[in-house]
């Protein structure tokens, strides 16, 4: 795969880009699921012009490793058309996630957004979309948006992966007026998550009208998680 990159980075006609995509796809063939390789040879084909074969890889790359297509995803979209890269993402949730998220880490929000709202839509159930959805919109401080997405009533199972989904209900239940619904839900979730800072901040936010002495040490124990990290 280092050799046909080099290759297709020094390729200086059209025989040359040719000999690359050869080895390139000797290269993929070798290995069903390797990430480092795929990624590898989809910049490889977008840099000879094969942007068919960049998106066959980046899709086949989707279900093993979405975070990584995504990556992937953006590095070539400068050599492929807006229709042609949307046709290429596959009809999943796990790939529709990682490319909003993908998205709005490069600061397109809009676009971020757009993909989520049509996730859910197709996907409504789908949990982690829900954990970033509501995220998002609770970092925009908008509630009636976390109402919506995880409703005082959501039935879910209790587990550590559903903490934040948890707290997003508790503060849900605290703008309805269950206090101690939200109270429950609370540390329910603190309990699952081990005491992870970014729900110790959720917690403190579900309680701060209610209980706002415990909303309070909660966010000092955040700041204090935070604190111990490097960075």
């Amino acid at each position: 795969m280092i050799a046909a990159s080099l290759r297709a980075e020094t390729a200086a006609d059209a025989s040359e880009r040719s000999a690359a995509v050869d080895q390139i796809l000797a290269a993929t063939r070798l290995v069903a699921s390797d990430e480092w390789i795929s990624r590898g040879a989809a910049r490889a084909f977008a840099r000879c012009g094969r942007t068919d074969l960049a998106l066959r890889e980046i899709a086949r790359m989707f279900d093993y490793a979405p975070d990584s297509a995504a990556t992937t995803l953006a590095q070539v979209e400068p050599f492929v058309a807006p229709d042609q890269l949307e046709s290429s993402l596959p009809e999943s949730p796990a790939a529709w996630l990682a490319w909003s998220v993908r998205l709005r880490a490069d600061g397109r929000h809009d676009k971020a957004d757009a993909r989520l709202a049509a996730l859910l839509e197709r996907w409504p159930g789908d949990l982690p979309a829900l954990r970033v959805a509501a995220s998002v919109a609770a970092g925009r401080e908008r509630i009636d948006e976390v109402l919506r997405l995880v409703p005082p009533t959501l039935v879910l199972q209790e587990t550590a992966e559903n903490a934040s989904l948890l707290v997003f209900r508790a503060r849900s239940k605290g703008a309805s007026g269950d206090a101690a619904g939200a109270r429950a839900d609370a540390l329910r979730a603190i309990a699952l998550s081990g005491g992870d800072s970014w729900v110790l901040v959720l917690a403190g936010d579900a309680l701060v009208s209610s209980e706002p002495a415990l909303a309070r040490d909660y966010w000092t124990r955040a700041l204090y998680r935070l604190l111990e990290k490097p960075g």
